[in-house]
């Protein structure tokens, strides 16, 4: 049974009880080709109903905290809503941005908006947090952006963080994320 079969459902005790199978990327995708449907129907009904989230939420929160590789990379954007309307995903974002950081190829993520959206959204919920670990999830996500950067890259990296996090969360809390940023 497809592990997305359950998005259908507005129940919030739907959500499987198994993740599905992560070792095999190739095998996975065989297996569960609507992956990329599912990611684009949960964007477009958080985006068509937003006063009505509570089972698109269930749904972001079971992508969160699942560790399907094929979300790896879409569900920094394909969940940024989600956190929007409902902040205590922040801990659970934390974790799957702890699995950004843990990729063994760093040049899939440096540089591209999927890092860039996580630091976006843990600095927005999770830096004035006290949570250790989403603070760590948060650190570890800008080490690996700026991994083996020049000066040059890596002050083009950190103008265009700066400009969307202006734009995401204010000027002030936007110094004091590139000043961690930095350290």
């Amino acid at each position: 049974m497809s592990p997305f079969n359950f998005l259908r459902r507005s129940a919030p005790d739907s959500a499987p009880k198994k993740v599905a199978p992560s070792s095999d990327l190739k095998a996975f995708e065989r297996q569960y080709p609507g992956v990329q449907l599912e990611l684009r129907e949960l964007r477009a009904r958080i985006e068509a109903n937003p006063t009505d989230t509570e089972p698109i939420l269930d749904r972001a929160r079971y992508f969160l905290n699942s560790r399907l590789p094929s979300n790896r990379f879409n569900c920094a954007d394909d969940c940024s809503r989600a956190l929007e309307v409902d902040p205590e995903c922040a801990a659970a974002y934390a974790l799957r941005a702890q699995s950004l950081g843990d990729v063994s190829h760093p040049n899939k993520i440096s540089g591209r908006w999927p890092a860039r959206a996580a630091l976006d959204y843990l600095s927005a919920y999770a830096l004035d947090s006290t949570d250790e670990a989403s603070r760590a999830a948060f650190l570890k996500i800008s080490a690996v952006i700026f991994r083996d950067k020049n000066a040059y890259e890596q002050q083009e990296e950190l103008d265009a963080l700066r400009e969307m996090l202006q734009a995401r969360v204010g000027e002030e809390r936007a110094a004091r994320v590139l000043a961690v940023i930095k350290a």
